[in-house]
């Protein structure tokens, strides 16, 4: 999609687009880095086991994979500002709901706000940063979305290391609306691009086409899910319903094919730079999970280490 970058900005302007493009992902990482820091204190206080809570966290990536598709759709009818605007609510709501969470279901509820919300943050940042006319602005936009994913990736234990020494884990989610609002605010304030197609060039929703793609990431997500707990016991049903997910991801694929102004463009990604570069980010994004995931739980049962200790240790790290 092409966009006119805003022309003529201030310094202050640029300032303020560099900040938002900051806070985009600094916010999705912090609130990654929170809940799955603060599984064992959730877990215990609403009764979930860990496999109802890693159900959660598929869910949220199911819904998450949902709205990334709808991206371009929902950005060609909202514009910049209201998007980003309208996620910033919904994440600060999915914030509130998880906060007052008694139950599992309740949380859950409010991880599929969030979901709708923060999907489409790292690829508002991105973009944005692809929108700055080519200069050194554009690298400086770079350097503002790289260090606010690294500093949301270090901000998460720390917030949840400093809620529980305080208060407890929902101190930390009750942050989240203060964040969220920053950026509807930056939203608000910054130069954004706007869209240059005209509505008849707009891609086409067809009621049904993300079925095939979000059945199949649910069968996908919800077999590696399993597959942490229920390996041994139900192997072969696991490896039936990850198999099961390839054919509905490719019905999706050759949907999206036969469409004139597909909801997904992604026949101009298949380029040999592109995906090279999405496999050093999968594997970098599976090395990072990993460490968040697992560090705490090594230093807390191997070492002893009280939860806010760990926090503040991961941040150091």
């Amino acid at each position: 999609m092409t966009h006119t970058a805003p022309a003529n900005t201030t310094r202050a302007e640029q300032l303020l687009l560099y900040a938002l493009i900051a806070s985009l992902p600094f916010t999705d990482f912090l609130q990654i880095g929170l809940v799955a820091f603060n599984a064992a204190p959730v877990m215990g206080e609403l009764g979930a086991s860990p496999e109802e809570y890693s159900g959660v966290a598929t869910l949220y990536a199911v819904v998450a994979i949902g709205t990334i598709a709808m991206h371009r759709w929902l950005l060609e009818r909202l514009g910049w500002r209201t998007l980003v605007q309208s996620s910033a609510a919904l994440l600060a709501l999915g914030a509130v709901v998880c906060g007052t969470a008694q139950r599992l279901p309740q949380f859950a509820m409010g991880r599929v706000l969030m979901a709708l919300g923060c999907a489409a943050f790292l690829t508002v940042g991105r973009l944005l940063v692809n929108h700055i006319p080519p200069s050194p602005r554009r690298f400086t936009g770079i350097r503002f979305f790289a260090s606010g994913l690294a500093w949301g990736g270090v901000a998460g234990p720390l917030l949840a290391a400093s809620a529980l020494a305080h208060a407890n884990w929902r101190a930390g989610f009750f942050v989240l609306p203060v964040v969220a609002g920053l950026i509807a605010l930056l939203a608000s304030l910054a130069p954004i691009a706007r869209p240059m197609h005209a509505a008849e060039h707009h891609s086409r929703y067809q009621p049904g086409s993300l079925l095939p793609l979000i059945g199949g990431s649910f069968l996908l997500l919800y077999a590696l899910q399993r597959a942490s707990f229920d390996y041994f016991s139900h192997a072969t049903d696991l490896l039936v319903m990850a198999l099961l997910a390839l054919p509905a991801l490719g019905l999706f694929a050759g949907l999206l094919a036969r469409q004139r102004q597909p909801v997904l463009a992604a026949r101009p990604l298949l380029t040999t730079r592109y995906l090279l570069g999405l496999a050093i980010f999968c594997v970098c994004y599976v090395v990072l999970g990993a460490n968040n995931s697992m560090l705490p739980v090594l230093m807390q049962r191997a070492l002893g280490l009280p939860l806010e200790v760990v926090g503040r240790y991961l941040g150091l790290g």
